[in-house]
């Protein structure tokens, strides 16, 4: 970015000349990811690939668990996950079809 300072009646007047703007394909927003076109692919990749990840990790201690707990953990991990911002996922079935 450059910095353009001009006088004007005794004060600088700050001007912002950008010759080129960076884009990005995405971009992260209090944790939710949006695509250029607001597809949420990239958010569900993400999101799904955590699951996963957190499901892989109760496993270390699913021998100390029995099988009930080990399962109301694992719910509990995807359905906080699919909770947060759940509101933006409504009606997400339109868009992509």
């Amino acid at each position: 970015m450059n910095f353009l300072l001009l006088p004007c009646a005794n004060k600088y007047m700050m001007m912002m000349m950008m010759m080129m703007m960076n884009t990005t394909h995405s971009a992260r927003n209090i944790g939710f990811i949006f695509d250029e076109h607001l597809t949420f692919s990239d958010q569900i990749s993400a999101l799904s690939k955590s699951c996963y990840s957190h499901i892989r990790e109760l496993r270390c201690i699913c021998p100390y668990l029995d099988f009930k707990t080990a399962n109301t953990i694992a719910t509990s991990i995807v359905h906080s996950k699919l909770d947060y911002c759940n509101s933006l996922y409504y009606n997400l079935y339109l868009i992509i079809s």
